[in-house]
């Protein structure tokens, strides 16, 4: 194959691949709608949970119910407080902020989720802080 249809079929591809990168792009991204729907069905989560957690960093963390908010400057505190609770268990909603981190590498969200769970909430739900929505990332 000669040189000019190689460069041609290059300069073509440097044309349009982003174009088709853009595309799929916005293509992944939910629609406003979506995210709309996904943010209220967020709240009502939240306006039905019998617990709140705002997750901040590993050494930021706020139990929030409806009589008071408690600060936590470890998982491990808020777990043994979660685990302790006398009340009503059955929804508990952890909020990760934009910048949440876990103090163990090792451990994923869904060890997070599986010690909430441990500490007897029948649901767990974690979502996600945007701007622009509330996704739950698990359930």
């Amino acid at each position: 194959m000669s040189r000019k249809p190689l460069l041609l079929l290059g300069c073509l591809l440097a044309f349009i691949a982003p174009a088709l990168a853009a595309e799929l792009s916005l293509s992944l991204q939910p629609s406003v709608p979506d995210r709309e729907a996904e943010t209220e069905r967020a709240f009502a989560q939240e306006r039905e949970a019998d617990v709140m957690v705002f997750y901040d960093t590993a050494k930021e963390l706020q139990l929030q119910r409806p009589e008071q908010k408690q600060l936590f400057t470890s998982e491990t505190a808020l777990l043994a407080h979660l685990s302790q609770r006398k009340e009503r268990k059955q929804l508990l909603v952890v909020i990760l902020s934009k910048r949440h981190e876990f103090s163990d590498p090792n451990q994923t969200l869904d060890g997070f989720w599986q010690a909430c769970k441990k500490a007897g909430f029948e649901r767990v739900i974690i979502q996600q802080a945007h701007s622009s929505s509330r996704p739950s990332l698990r359930e």
